[in-house]
């Protein structure tokens, strides 16, 4: 589920940043880059937090 809905997003914030590049510059494809970005950054962590449970560090830290 959670793939289908980031295939969603990425499908959607590419067009929104095509369009945008288009009509604003590269102001607007910088500001899609970001927001997309960082909504994956919530998802990444969403789903780790739903893996793993809330709190538990990860393994990787020393």
């Amino acid at each position: 589920m959670l793939t289908i809905l980031l295939l969603i997003l990425i499908i959607i914030l590419l067009g929104g940043g095509y369009y945008g590049q288009r009509a604003y510059g590269a102001r607007a494809l910088i500001g899609v880059v970001i927001v997309a970005l960082a909504l994956l950054m919530v998802f990444w962590v969403a789903s780790d937090e739903r893996a793993v449970g809330p709190g538990v560090p990860s393994i990787i830290t020393q």
